[in-house]
Formats: C-alpha cells, structure tokens, sequence
C-alpha cells in the first residue's frame, strides 16, 4: 500500500515561491519535444513475444503479413517492433489432428522453415500442437502416467528444443471456449507431464508459455459468475463444463516444482499469457502481486485489445476504456519491473478473422510507462527471459 501514498502525495501540489521570477529561462524556454511526455522510443529493440500464424493461408503469407504489421505498429513515440516469437496456438488432446499445427506442421513452408527464411524477424516457441495435446489426451483419458511414457514425454519435449527452438508454447492449463469450433482445454498445472516439462525446460534453460485463465476460488459457474455470458456451457449448447475449477493452486505447484528442479535459478522460468485480458474476473493485480512475491520464476505476457472486448472484466484490464494506466496497475508494474513482457497474441494472415485485434492495442502501453518500464517491458525483458540476441 506504500507505493499508492507515495502515488498519491505526487498528486498534491507544492507552494509556489513568492520569489522565483516567472521568467525564468529554465521553465519558461523548454522545447516541447524534450519534455518528460514524449515517451521512449523502444522500435529498433522491441519484442513482441507472442503471435500466431492463421492457419488458412500458406504461412509464407501470414509472415509477409505480420512484417507489414510489425512495421506499422505505433511502439511509444517510435513505430516497429523489431522480432516477434511465432507461437503455434495449444491443440485440444481430443481434437482431429489436421485441425491443429505445431512448428513441423503437413503446411508447406511448414512453421519452422518460415521463421529460418526470417531469422532476423522471428523466433519460434513450439509444442502448442504436439505436448499439449499430448498432456490433454492423457487427462481425458485419465490414464496413470508411467516411467515409460513420462521419458518419452521428455525426449519428444527435448527434441523440440534441439530444432531451435526458443519456448514450449503455447501450453494450456485452462483454456475457455468461446464458440463451437474453439476448443475447452482443462489440463491441471501440477499433471505428471506438467512437471515433467519443467523439468525438462530447467534442464535446456527455456521458458514455458502457458494459457491460463484464472479461477481463484474453489469453482466459478459458467456462465453466471463471469463477467459476461459470453462463454456457454455444455447445457446451453456450449463446450465448456458449467463450473471451472481452482487453477491458481496446481500453477503454484507447478511453478515451485520448475524452481526447485533449476540448479540455477535463472534457468526458470514459467510466463503466463494474455495477463491483461481476464474472462474470469480473478485475474487482478493483486493476485499477480501476491503469485510475483511468492515466485521468483513467474512472469507475465500482457495483451490488451485494440478495443475493449464485450467478454472481459474491464476492472481488471491495465488500460481504462479511455486508454489510460489503471493506478494499481502501475503501482504492480513498478514492484515488479523485471517480470513483464509483451505478447499480443493475434491469429496473422488471411481473413478467417480468429480473435480480436490485440497488436496495436497491447503495444499502446508502452506510451503510458515511464521510460525505464518501456525499456524492460519491450526489450530487456523478453531478450533476457527468451535468450534473444541483439
């Protein structure tokens, strides 16, 4: 609570001097463009973290398309986001296996042959499509997990990073449907193959990527205590269950388990995607505070829509409807400067329309940061967390 009095005693103003000469030069000649208003420029180092190829177009296409974007994209008071981690988006273990992708994909160029063709715009978080899938199914199925499967697991999971590789991604914990054709995926974080792949990702020092809607209580209905009913359940037509359980609890299992097995701590790493968009009205910062204090091994992707979605709970998205910082977001951002990235999670290419538009939307706050937020958020951070070379 310190940091909001200290927010608050910078609000109030101080006695003017009755002798100070109104002329003065040092407040009167400033030139505009000098003032602490501009924000940085952070174009030439950026990251964003998370973005999706569409899955209707050759990738080839979609990655002409997401250089344009990046390009384009307003980054503080300079514009371009200078690399970007392609994802492949987390595949539902009962899903038919053409109607998903990872990074050795049927497509042709396939995932990891575009993002070679563009080593200076893209990296590549793979395993969205083949260890999801693969720890979904397994929960579906119920299936106890055995030595032989769980070294299998880990040498599939291994393999992925030996083809370059830079994050598992995207995983899903808790994964919302939000219409028939999108998947519900409830994985709990703490699953044998869960620890298995932090396990794994201590072991080559890479981050995991996790899709994880918050649901912290012991069970919320869907849709009655969201912020909206946007998201049925099965009895109304819908896919997902009419009640999600507790998700913060196995996280926090998972994420010590990742800590403890890391002989060097900065080897741990687990990012959590999409803080900023809350379907479930749990995800405030001050659950984020209490998991940051809790877990030195926890980071945050912000996204925040263009505009603001008819689904999400407002009071919990960093940008007010009129696009300025939320104070105890800002108070959360200045705890914790070294645990934010940015990931604005689009489906790029064609126009099969998946998802709103995020990009520009999530990139706008970096005009709203002090400029050492903007610099770690946009480019510290990432490269740091992702072992990006400059």
């Amino acid at each position: 609570m310190w940091i909001f009095f200290i927010l608050a005693l910078a609000c109030v103003s101080a006695p003017s001097d009755p002798e100070s000469d109104p002329t003065d030069s040092n407040e009167t000649d400033s030139d505009p463009a000098d003032t602490e208003d501009t924000p940085i420029d952070v174009s030439s180092c950026a990251v964003d973290v998370h973005q999706h190829f569409a899955s209707n177009v050759a990738f080839s296409q979609a990655a002409e398309e997401l250089i344009a974007k990046m390009e384009a994209v307003h980054v503080g008071s300079g514009t371009g986001v200078a690399f970007t981690l392609i994802q492949p988006p987390p595949a539902a273990g009962d899903s038919d296996a053409g109607a998903h992708y990872d990074y050795l994909s049927n497509m042709s160029p396939s995932l990891l042959q575009v993002v070679e063709d563009h080593p200076l715009e893209f990296g590549l978080v793979a395993g969205g499509g083949i260890l999801n899938s693969w720890i979904h199914e397994a929960v579906l199925d119920e299936r106890t997990i055995n030595d032989t499967e769980r070294a299998n697991f880990k040498a599939a999971a291994g393999g992925i990073i030996d083809d370059g590789v830079l994050a598992f991604g995207e995983m899903a914990v808790l994964h919302i449907s939000l219409e028939g054709n999108h998947p519900f995926i409830a994985s709990p974080a703490d699953h044998p193959l869960y620890l298995a792949l932090a396990e794994v990702s201590v072991e080559r020092s890479v981050p995991i990527d996790i899709h994880l809607e918050a649901v912290d209580q012991e069970a919320l209905a869907v849709p009655d205590e969201m912020p909206s009913n946007c998201f049925q359940n099965v009895e109304n037509g819908g896919n997902n269950p009419v009640s999600l359980a507790n998700s913060i609890d196995a996280f926090e299992i998972l994420l010590d388990h990742q800590f403890d097995a890391a002989a060097d701590p900065e080897d741990a790493a687990i990012v959590w995607s999409h803080v900023g968009w809350d379907n479930t009205g749990d995800l405030t910062a001050e659950l984020l505070d209490r998991l940051f204090a809790a877990h030195p091994n926890l980071y945050a992707s912000l996204k925040i829509l263009d505009a603001p979605g008819p689904c999400q709970s407002m009071e919990n998205r960093p940008l007010t409807e009129d696009g300025d910082l939320r104070p105890e977001w800002l108070a959360l951002f200045e705890e914790w400067p070294e645990r934010f990235v940015l990931g604005s999670d689009e489906f790029v290419g064609g126009t099969d329309g998946v998802g709103a538009p995020s990009t520009q939307g999530t990139w706008d706050l970096m005009a709203q940061l002090p400029d050492e937020l903007a610099q770690a958020f946009a480019c510290d951070n990432p490269r740091r967390i992702y072992g990006i070379d400059e």
